[in-house]
């Protein structure tokens, strides 16, 4: 019996240490695992719409943007956190993010003509414009319009009629 004894002992403390070991080794791999994805982040989008993937021409107009556009977006930090996916996506050395609480700097934001929480100003060469409803279509789209070089032109026919650009009255266009 007291042979059994040992060798029961033998088994248990074998058992024992494997386990130790193995348990050792899954806790090593899932903090080199951790390590890994804090140092190389990488998101994945599997929703079947890829709703939360930056589309193609968001990335062409980050990708072209030739001088800096800053964004100063005015609200408070839980504002901040709930479009940081977005302005996450916008991250490229041209695009500056400043974040502004307007209760701590009122006069920042009247001087900005910013009226509601939420509200994104972006400015490229002089230029700005208000982006007051945040979204990936809204921002692209007031970047486009402000990264256009070109300058719109509008013709219109004359002689036969039509409403005249000129006219100052409810029937004109001026």
């Amino acid at each position: 019996m007291n042979q059994q004894n040992k060798e029961l002992n033998k088994r248990t403390l074998s058992f024992g240490a494997n386990s130790l070991t193995i348990t050792v080794a899954v806790i090593a791999i899932i903090g080199v695992l951790n390590f890994l994805g804090q140092q190389y982040p990488k998101k994945f989008d599997l929703t079947k719409n890829k709703l939360h993937t930056f589309s193609d021409q968001s990335v062409k107009v980050v990708q072209g943007l030739k001088s800096d556009v800053t964004a100063t977006f005015f609200g408070d930090f839980g504002g901040k956190e709930q479009f940081r996916p977005i302005f996450d996506n916008y991250k490229s050395p041209h695009f500056k993010l400043e974040t502004v609480d307007p209760n701590k700097a009122p006069t920042r934001a009247q001087e900005m003509g910013v009226k509601k929480m939420n509200t994104l100003i972006l400015s490229y060469q002089g230029r700005t414009a208000k982006v007051e409803d945040i979204s990936e279509e809204k921002i692209t789209n007031e970047l486009i319009k402000l990264t256009k070089e070109q300058k719109s032109v509008v013709c219109s026919v004359v002689g036969h009629g039509e409403i005249s650009f000129t006219n100052a009255e409810a029937t004109g266009y001026s």
